[in-house]
């Protein structure tokens, strides 16, 4: 027990107070191949030790339904002696105190973030107390900066898409991407000044017809995966209120109609391939019951019709009953082990978690137990009252049994469901 190591760093641009570092055409630092002077682009300066009050990251999304959103570090600086403010010529770090730099954050000893540096806001405090805020984005905010200008698109997988289009605008940060399942159509897209296409606006409907995942990891990796991804995952970590798991300090459990669709309607995008048709699946009983209640899904990528009537059918299935889910819990970090706050520190999204809730008073079952998608990640860090709170936002997981070819369980006809 105790408080967990709470490190940021962020990535300036070499400098001669920065290390010794190479420089062409000059007669000494210059020389090829000498171990002295060596080549240095960025070099990761730990400023934790000016670090402040809160240290804050969340990344995630609002709801199951919804696409991923740019993830967001904030902390805060001491700097009376202006080390960290943009207009001073004499910073140790100048000129590399600038958005777009670099950042990674750490909680013992694990990446939890990695993006970029958004704004530096400098405040002064009479007489001498001064401050930086640093704002920060991850790699989501590179992609949503750039448009697609008259891109050209061939009928290929989702994950092929999205490899082409980050090429396309030289994507910068690292990336892990899944081939995808679903074949979308040939297209071409052209933005103008009155009609712009964000190229992360178009790389989250492909996801969208996928429906699958695509997000920036914990270590500032844009990842993406296919749809069969959490049905082929097993469960990280146990959370528990009997200590049969990692302790929790508060626990969200809902049961509501913000996911409950009973009827879903889907349609291609007009633009490229055949003639769109709309599609629609309804399941009548739920709407009996509960009233109709509607999930769009507009201007999708995939290759035909039937695709898009195969999403709208599985998300019919999975969303036309209430579901009772466990929504949020958070864990401080000082109520668990060094083992257990590596642990958590390495969650990242789209990963399984088993929560155990027993309930006061008597009633069955005694214990409520959930398998559970993260579908958020939130520290909320106090380096000067020495707080460490994580926050996960849970989604449901589909439990359904799907069919599997030659599985002596989910293998045999007419006993399982048809994935697709």
């Amino acid at each position: 027990m105790g408080a967990p190591a709470v490190k940021v760093e962020i990535g300036f641009d070499a400098s001669a107070s920065l290390g010794s570092n190479f420089i062409l055409d000059d007669l000494v630092k210059g020389k090829l191949d000498n171990t002295t002077y060596t080549l240095a682009g960025t070099v990761y300066v730990d400023v934790s030790k000016w670090c402040s009050g809160p240290i804050a990251t969340q990344r995630g999304r609002s709801r199951e339904t919804d696409q991923y959103t740019a993830g967001t570090l904030s902390f805060t600086l001491r700097n009376e002696d202006r080390r960290f403010d943009p207009s001073n010529t004499a910073s140790p770090y100048y000129p590399g105190i600038q958005p777009r730099a670099r950042v990674n954050a750490y909680i013992a000893g694990v990446q939890v973030f990695g993006g970029y540096v958004d704004d530096y806001n400098v405040s002064y405090e009479l007489p001498n107390i001064c401050t930086v805020t640093v704002s920060c984005l991850d790699g989501f905010t590179v992609v949503a900066n750039n448009f697609l200008t008259s891109y050209s698109a061939s009928s290929e997988l989702s994950g092929s898409r999205i490899v082409n289009v980050l090429n396309s605008v030289n994507f910068p940060a690292t990336r892990s991407i899944a081939a995808g399942q679903a074949l979308l159509q040939a297209n071409v897209f052209t933005s103008t000044p009155q009609s712009p296409i964000p190229v992360l606006d178009h790389l989250q409907t492909v996801a969208r017809s996928e429906n699958g995942y695509l997000f920036v990891d914990r270590t500032g990796t844009l990842t993406f995966f296919d749809r069969y991804k959490v049905g082929t995952e097993a469960s990280i970590a146990t959370f528990s209120d009997t200590g049969a798991g990692i302790g929790y300090q508060k626990i969200g459990q809902k049961s509501q109609a913000l996911l409950l669709y009973n009827q879903v309607n889907g349609t291609r995008n007009s633009n490229g391939g055949t003639t769109p048709v709309a599609q629609q699946a309804n399941d009548t009983a739920s709407q009996a019951k509960y009233l109709t209640r509607t999930l769009a899904l507009s201007a999708l990528e995939n290759a035909g019709d039937p695709d898009v009537a195969n999403i709208c059918a599985y998300l019919v299935g999975r969303y036309s009953k209430p579901d009772v889910r466990f929504d949020m819990l958070s864990v401080e970090f000082q109520s668990v082990s060094p083992a257990v706050q590596a642990l958590l520190a390495s969650l990242d999204l789209v990963q399984l978690v088993t929560v155990m809730r027993t309930p006061p008073g008597v009633g069955t079952p005694a214990t409520i137990t959930k398998l559970s998608i993260i579908d958020g990640i939130a520290f909320a860090l106090n380096v000067s009252s020495s707080t460490y709170v994580m926050t996960l936002q849970l989604g449901s997981v589909d439990t359904r049994n799907f069919f599997k070819l030659d599985d002596p369980v989910f293998g045999v006809l007419d006993t399982s469901l048809l994935n697709y």
